[in-house]
């Protein structure tokens, strides 16, 4: 999908995660790749520049910025050309459902990790006592 914008408008990543390509790719003129998880992309392509300390592998959080519009590669004017990949294939980013995610903070984040650290400990205490079971049953 071509997005019109200024050129040197700044693009924002569309979900946390990891440069995967970064620089001149053939009539994309400039281009990132950002990997999401292990089944969706997405791209952003024609960009003027890439935003500083920007290279494969480094961590980008949802909003922060990657780079700026511009008109490099075959293009005709400023404008970004965004990209979803699902599993390596383009999909249509219009009909992607966005994904809802709450972030725990504060005394919420403290209650959720004492509850996992009291389930862990139920876990490794079952863990043991099949240990046990096991043994008397030999």
């Amino acid at each position: 999908v071509d997005f019109a914008a200024s050129a040197g408008t700044p693009i924002y990543a569309a979900g946390d995660g990891v440069i995967a390509e970064i620089g001149r790719k053939g009539s994309y003129g400039n281009y990132i790749r950002i990997r999401h998880n292990g089944e969706y992309s997405t791209a952003y392509a024609h960009m003027k520049g890439f935003a500083k300390g920007l290279k494969r592998g480094v961590r980008v959080g949802q909003g922060d910025v990657i780079g700026y519009v511009g008109s490099t590669g075959r293009s005709t004017g400023p404008h970004l050309h965004y990209e979803v990949l699902e599993n390596g294939q383009q999909i249509n980013p219009m009909k992607v459902k966005k994904q809802v995610v709450t972030r725990l903070e504060g005394s919420d984040l403290q209650n959720f990790r004492r509850r996992v650290s009291e389930v862990v400990a139920l876990m490794d205490d079952a863990e043991d006592a099949r240990r046990v079971v096991a043994r008397n049953a030999e």
